[in-house]
């Protein structure tokens, strides 16, 4: 069982973006309410950001950012997406892209997400990959899935070190509790089905005999590839270097926090760095319109009052962490489609197809 579990199930060879190598974008169907309800969450954001502050002081505060400062953190911005593709490669267990190829597919739907919704760029970029590397696309889809089961590790951390420090009003500190508590449930579930992966699949073999012939063996070849994506957790050596990979994303994403702090003034520790990079990984996940433009900085607003800033301020700053985050991916991801001469059309084309072979 454990030599079947790692067997690949996808046909090398196939053409580019087609919809018989590409079951896993089926999951990726672009629907209206997202979009309507991310410009919602968007148009309101931004009201309750810019509500009852001076819009002239906020955009004057801005050019007095100090440029070296600025120019760290666009270097440490940058930094994070490249150690991001460095764990991404721990994360196969044979046939490991290079970094080359794991920094800029990543890049790609990395972009992909900051600008459509319903997650696109994580399909995208799974099927690149599995392309890349003639992989299950599906098997693919799992590493990035167990990336974020390790960012969620860290938030959880994160919260436990920082509830005792810092005095939070029940806004926060319970909301806090309730996510750390989900997350944890969630990364012992993960940590369960990783290491008794066997009988779970034994178990789901036994449950998928109430479906239809001609599904059950799909099903169950999509499900031999997730949990094979699970196998580096159980090798102790490659555990450990994710985990360090994970460590040094997280310091750099709240290291990126702390330079942008000391760029617009603001004489912060890195206790409301970490909390601020909690809340924006938890809330940026909401669907919302391109760039998280309004989410992000109303998010920010929010946090930084937590520890007594002014909201003009925490606006400002929250302007200029926006565009050290999102132009570095931006310059990456458009960069890197343009290489790989990946066209929207292109991409809803190969979901329209892969739409249609579900409905037959």
């Amino acid at each position: 069982m454990e030599n079947q579990l790692n067997e690949e199930n996808d046909t090398p060879g196939t053409p580019v973006l087609s919809p018989e190598t590409l079951p896993v974008v089926q999951s990726s169907k672009l629907k209206y309410w997202q979009i309507l309800v991310g410009l919602f969450l968007s148009i309101g954001s931004i009201y309750l950001a810019f509500q009852g502050v001076n819009l002239s002081q906020v955009l004057g505060a801005i050019p007095g950012a100090l440029p070296v400062y600025i120019v760290l953190a666009l270097i440490v911005s940058f930094a994070t997406l490249a150690a991001k593709a460095a764990r991404w490669r721990l994360l196969f267990n044979q046939q490991a892209p290079t970094f080359r190829r794991s920094f800029a597919i990543q890049n790609i739907g990395i972009f992909l997400n900051s600008i459509a919704p319903a997650r696109l760029g994580d399909f995208i970029r799974a099927y690149l990959m599995g392309e890349e590397n003639n992989q299950s696309k599906v098997f693919v889809l799992g590493t990035i899935v167990v990336e974020k089961i390790f960012d969620m590790f860290f938030i959880v951390i994160s919260i436990v070190l920082l509830l005792p420090q810092v005095v939070f009003p029940n806004w926060v500190s319970k909301p806090s509790e309730l996510t750390a508590i989900f997350v944890a449930i969630i990364l012992f579930i993960g940590s369960l089905v990783a290491w008794k992966r066997d009988v779970v699949f034994l178990q789901i073999e036994r449950w998928s005999k109430i479906l239809p012939d001609r599904w059950q063996g799909w099903i169950l070849r999509q499900i031999k590839n997730l949990l094979s994506s699970l196998e580096c957790v159980r090798n102790t050596r490659q555990l450990i270097n994710i985990l360090v990979w994970s460590f040094l994303i997280w310091v750099l994403g709240f290291g990126t926090n702390l330079l942008v702090f000391w760029a617009m003034g603001l004489s912060l520790s890195f206790l409301p760095a970490i909390f601020l990079l909690i809340v924006l990984q938890v809330g940026v996940a909401v669907p919302s319109t391109p760039g998280r433009i309004g989410v992000f900085h109303y998010l920010t607003v929010l946090a930084l009052s937590v520890f007594s800033i002014e909201k003009g301020p925490a606006l400002s700053y929250g302007i200029i962490l926006h565009l050290v985050v999102f132009v570095p991916l931006t310059l990456l991801g458009a960069y890197y489609i343009w290489e790989e001469k990946i066209s929207w059309s292109r991409i809803m084309r190969t979901i329209a197809l892969s739409k249609s072979r579900g409905k037959n």
